[in-house]
């Protein structure tokens, strides 16, 4: 942290003993639930940020603090999603964060346990495929970019199950998301983003209806599947060229047929 300049830090399944946070200096400000076992916590190494704990929703898998700095008032969350606990009792977790935090800047740092493509992960587990319905769904972006990196990785295998999410009111403002090879003392690698003050000068703009990810997706896949569909629908032969002909001798397509095609 003290290398990288970095001025907050969130972490999960970090290093205890007796019960706390071990191994920072004294001059880090810690944040931590008060008993019991601490799997998240966030660390702030910037005596000009302004932090204040939000113990309503926080416990031992869950971090909430209020940031005040240059002019810019958000919301951090760090949270473990264990393994053997049911993936809902998490997500109602982040429901109850999100509705104590309406209108406000979130950001979410997530060790999820779980398993998507739309994180990039190669494969699709049950907990990720909940979690995936939950993010489309929710006013929450996904930050994670393609890297080729794994977040996590042993010598048993690898994953990308670390996540940062933002609602759209705090997204304009994070910038530059990466996932480094710097080895550091956990299975888990270092993620990095930067949070800038003030706006980039875009609206935020609230939609309540579906919405797609649809940054990295293989646009090359998605034409070919919609000409198969478009030609199957209207029992042209199955030849790209065939759908002039199709345009031609047939009514204009409906969006719908276009929005069961997604996601892929």
């Amino acid at each position: 942290m003290i290398k990288k300049t970095i001025g907050v830090a969130f972490l999960q399944e970090l290093y205890t003993i007796q019960k706390n946070v071990a191994g920072f200096p004294k001059s880090f400000k810690i944040f931590a639930c008060d008993i019991g076992w601490k799997r998240s916590a966030i660390v702030i190494n910037n005596n000009n940020i302004d932090a204040v704990a939000i113990k309503q929703v926080s416990d031992e898998c869950t971090t909430l603090i209020e940031i005040s700095y240059t002019g810019l008032n958000f919301y951090a969350a760090s949270l473990y999603f264990a393994i053997d606990r049911d993936i809902e009792r998490d997500i109602g977790k982040v429901e109850g964060i999100k509705e104590l935090t309406r209108g406000k800047g979130l950001i979410l740092s997530v060790d999820s346990n779980s398993r998507s493509n739309l994180w990039h992960d190669m494969y699709m587990n049950q907990r990720g495929e909940t979690l995936e319905e939950f993010i489309i769904t929710s006013d929450l972006l996904l930050m994670n970019e393609v890297t080729g990196i794994p977040t996590f990785k042993t010598i048993r295998g690898c994953s990308w199950i670390d996540l940062t999410l933002c609602n759209n009111v705090l997204a304009q403002n994070t910038r530059r998301w990466m996932c480094g090879e710097e080895e550091i003392s956990s299975d888990q690698k270092l993620t990095l983003f930067d949070i800038e003050a003030g706006t980039s000068g875009c609206n935020v703009f609230h939609h309540a209806g579906t919405r797609y990810q649809i940054k990295t997706e293989d646009w090359g896949k998605f034409e070919n599947k919609l000409v198969s569909k478009l030609l199957s629908r209207f029992n042209c032969v199955n030849n790209f060229n065939d759908l002039i002909k199709c345009d031609e001798s047939n009514p204009p397509v409906q969006m719908n047929l276009c929005r069961s095609l997604l996601p892929f």
